[in-house]
């Protein structure tokens, strides 16, 4: 298992990526309009390190990748959009993440 403060800053360090990402992707439309074949691309990598925490995590129910790519890193959530046995969970914050996955066991 891994530690909470590792998780977190493991998720925080993802979500810095994607910025990062989503930053140079503008740019290069701008600076590239017209390229299609020169490529910026982290996927492979991030995959993997999603892949590592899911497993490090036991994330069978896969609420990490539901936090980073439906959530977007927890900004779209909505009370009431997120249910566990029953009940509404909090799911905005890295913490929020970690709790629902640790505690489900």
């Amino acid at each position: 298992m891994i530690s909470r403060k590792i998780f977190l800053e493991c998720i925080k360090s993802i979500e810095k990526q994607f910025s990062i990402d989503r930053k140079c992707s503008e740019a290069f439309k701008v600076i590239l309009p017209n390229d299609y074949t020169t490529t910026y691309d982290n996927s492979s990598i991030i995959d993997t390190f999603i892949k590592l925490l899911k497993e490090l995590t036991k994330d069978e129910d896969e609420w990490i990748d539901y936090y980073i790519y439906e959530l977007d890193f927890g900004r779209k959530y909505k009370y009431g959009m997120v249910k566990f046995n029953g009940k509404n969970i909090k799911l905005s914050t890295y913490l929020d993440l970690w709790n629902i996955i640790t505690k489900k066991k």
